[in-house]
């Protein structure tokens, strides 16, 4: 599996509860539009509690760690902050806290949070969990950079973007301080360890590639490695992946070697079917019909949002940075445009980092309409 720092991780769910952590500020935003009046939440919190004195006298306050869980009545995000307050009454007692006494619940990255809905889930709000919760939403290529003794497994998402998941440092002594046995034992053992952590890094069957990255031939040695543990263990789930492997010589050990993987001309014809290739498409489209002074291209909030009420996006293009903003006003109302273009059969396009600036020069927002706007 995908470590549950990328994507929000889901431990139990049932029809009416479900059990999550949160891992970033995007997973905090979906648990702000999940968790609505009445819903019960439960998380370990903080509370201040007053200690009566066995003399009678002055009474002392203490903060004490508990779980709790309050019937929420009000729900606040901040999203800078990669936090939400929910505000709400008692409903479970305990030794410290009465039924029916305030208190605000915090959640933020790494808590888990159990959310329970006494009416049921929508649609709606499961189809936000799932989102939030797939890996292949976040990741694209996974990458093993290796050398004698080091593996770093790491992430690149459809933008080039690299994050780095993993490391594994071992010691494998040299050979001119070490018997031939020794040292086979010991490369063997970092092979196998290496093998092991890819596998658990990765979900295989939701790569679109594989990289093998060495300075040096390790990266060959790996790869003859994994089918050699594939077979031992007739591993299909590895064998599936055969022809997504592609090894790769690096320059060194440094990270943003891997940027250059997309260049490759296997790499980039992936590509061509994904996200990037994609927004590069629909701009190529927009600003196409804007310099002809087609009707059929928009842009600006005002503009957009009246196509979308009338049903006649036929593409929305939202820069990532208004879709995600901090700003809770601003957020919702780009959600809400999203929404309503999907609700009408429209097709929408979150334009990432390498397209921004080329967006941002028609206001970050804009459309390529079915039929014209009516006035």
């Amino acid at each position: 599996m995908f470590p549950s720092r990328t994507v929000m991780k889901v431990h139990f769910k049932s029809a009416t509860l479900v059990s999550v952590t949160p891992e970033d500020a995007d997973d905090i935003w979906t648990l702000y539009n999940i968790i609505t009046v009445k819903d019960e939440v439960e998380a370990e919190t903080i509370r201040k509690v007053i200690q009566e004195s066995s003399s009678g006298g002055h009474n002392d306050s203490r903060k004490v760690k508990m779980w709790m869980k309050v019937s929420v009545e009000k729900a606040d995000a901040d999203l800078k902050a990669a936090s939400l307050r929910l505000n709400g009454k008692n409903i479970r007692e305990n030794e410290h806290v009465k039924m029916g006494a305030y208190h605000t619940l915090e959640v933020e990255p790494g808590r888990r949070v159990k959310i329970e809905k006494p009416q049921g889930w929508s649609r709606l709000d499961w189809e936000l969990l799932e989102q939030a919760a797939d890996p292949q939403n976040k990741a694209f290529i996974a990458a093993v950079m290796i050398d004698l003794g080091t593996a770093v497994f790491a992430m690149i998402d459809e933008r080039g973007e690299v994050r780095v998941l993993e490391k594994l440092t071992t010691s494998v002594p040299k050979k001119k301080i070490s018997s031939s046995s020794k040292l086979d034992g010991a490369v063997e053992k970092f092979f196998t360890q290496t093998i092991e952590k890819f596998l658990q890094v990765f979900e295989l069957e939701r790569l679109k590639a594989i990289v093998f990255a060495s300075p040096l031939d390790w990266n060959q040695v790996l790869q003859r490695k994994l089918f050699e543990y594939a077979s031992a263990r007739e591993a299909k789930s590895i064998f599936a992946v055969k022809n997504k492997i592609i090894c790769l010589p690096v320059q060194s050990m440094n990270v943003d070697c891997l940027k250059t993987i997309l260049t490759v001309p296997q790499i980039a014809q992936t590509l061509r079917d994904t996200k990037s290739a994609k927004e590069s498409k629909y701009l190529d489209d927009l600003f196409k019909q804007l310099h002809g002074d087609s009707d059929l291209a928009i842009f600006g909030e005002a503009q957009v949002t009246k196509a979308a009420d009338q049903g006649a996006v036929k593409v929305l293009l939202l820069c990532d940075c208004l879709f995600r903003s901090s700003d809770i006003s601003n957020r919702k109302k780009y959600a809400l445009m999203v929404d309503t273009v999907k609700q009408n059969g429209g097709q929408v396009c979150i334009v990432g980092q390498e397209s921004e600036a080329r967006l941002m020069t028609v206001t970050g927002c804009a459309a390529l309409l079915t039929f014209p706007l009516i006035d």
